[in-house]
């Protein structure tokens, strides 16, 4: 599986019904788990801080748009994003994880979580949507 291909299955997968769900979902999504990642880490004696710290500026960045009324600086967004992906590669090489692997059993859990019948993508998403 492809980050492209799993891209596919989170736009099909994805049960909020509007862009403003969307984004509350996606922020407080990403503050949420990584907060789980370094409190694994921190139990472990080493530091997940700038995972956690690039996730919160995205929460941050959500609320005030969609709170406050502030325009969205989809730069300063795409930015921290990329630094998530950086910490998202660097845990993967780390831990010897591979993408598919990750991506894989994520799915897994979903589909068995949100009824998929044989907890396989391809269920989930359409080959001409990647």
């Amino acid at each position: 599986m492809t980050p492209d291909q799993y891209a596919a299955f989170v736009k099909h997968a994805n049960f909020t019904t509007n862009d403003r769900d969307a984004m509350f979902l996606s922020a407080l999504g990403l503050n949420g788990e990584s907060g789980e990642v370094a409190e694994i880490l921190q139990e472990a004696g080493l530091s997940g801080e700038g995972l956690s710290t690039a996730t919160s500026k995205i929460a941050e960045f959500v609320k005030k748009h969609l709170i406050h009324g502030k325009d969205l600086d989809r730069d300063r967004l795409k930015d921290e994003l990329g630094d998530v992906l950086w910490y998202f590669f660097l845990a993967l090489n780390t831990f010897e994880f591979s993408f598919r692997e990750v991506a894989q059993a994520n799915l897994v859990k979903l589909c068995d979580r949100y009824h998929s019948t044989n907890g396989d993508w391809e269920d989930w998403v359409q080959p001409s949507e990647f």
